[in-house]
């Protein structure tokens, strides 16, 4: 996994192609200690990933209800023709999922607005 963390975000990069339930331990272990520094905004780049198993999916839920609840934004993106339509059979629900890195950025900042002005 590669991390990258910025002034108002963090993008973690997954390079394992198949995600299960281990790989979503590590990536909720990395957002949990960045965190603990401060980051409440979280950016996923699922780019590599071609398949998901249900528990993944299920842990991935998990940390958006996290992120969300301690006022932060959540966002997947670039998921690959492939995988994004195995994806939506594992129902993300509401979650923010972007073809670009610049979308998902965009939406940071938006919600970030947001919470400001709703403050």
């Amino acid at each position: 996994m590669e991390i990258k963390i910025e002034d108002k975000y963090v993008i973690l990069s997954s390079l394992n192609e198949n995600l299960n339930e281990s790989n979503m331990l590590e990536i909720s272990s990395m957002i949990e200690k960045t965190s603990k520094l401060g980051e409440k905004n979280f950016i996923l780049n699922f780019s590599s990933v071609n398949s998901m198993t249900t528990e993944a999916m299920l842990e991935l839920k998990s940390i958006q209800k996290k992120i969300e609840k301690s006022k932060g934004t959540f966002v997947v993106f670039a998921l690959n023709n492939n995988f994004e339509n195995q994806f939506k059979k594992l129902k993300p629900g509401k979650m923010n999922v972007v073809p670009l890195q610049e979308e998902a950025i965009d939406i940071v900042f938006m919600e970030e607005i947001e919470r400001e002005f709703n403050n």
